[in-house]
């Protein structure tokens, strides 16, 4: 993909396409600079895209890797099974008192004493 300098003429900024492409890197030139053509078998517009550009303006395009259906059903079950050992381990722990206990009680009794402010008797 590339990042396009200036928006087109009939539509506003807001709604002009930020990127342009997909395109692939043909060559890679000296000073960090590519030279970047279509895809074969996918030309946009008539004419041959190819240009030169700065990594700057180059975005890479999402690759999705293709799986065996199966492969994903069996790490999915294998995660299940570990997520399952995990939280019978935290079941059978029991929490540790490191003094927080104390501070959460004597929080506790200052919101009674705020909440009697709000409410006045006449």
């Amino acid at each position: 993909m590339i990042k396009r300098n200036a928006p087109e003429m009939d539509l506003s900024p807001k709604m002009s396409p930020k990127l342009a492409g997909p395109y692939q890197i043909s060559k890679v030139l000296d000073n960090d600079r590519y030279c970047v053509t279509d895809i074969p078998g996918y030309q946009i517009s008539q004419k041959p895209y190819s240009a030169i550009l700065p990594p700057e303006r180059i975005k890479r395009w999402v690759e999705i890797q293709e799986d065996d259906e199966e492969s994903e059903d069996d790490g999915r079950a294998e995660d299940d099974e570990e997520s399952e050992d995990d939280r019978r381990v935290q079941d059978d722990e029991e929490p540790e008192d490191d003094g927080r206990a104390e501070d959460d009680e004597s929080s506790s009794r200052e919101g009674e004493a705020y909440s009697d402010v709000g409410t006045t008797s006449r």
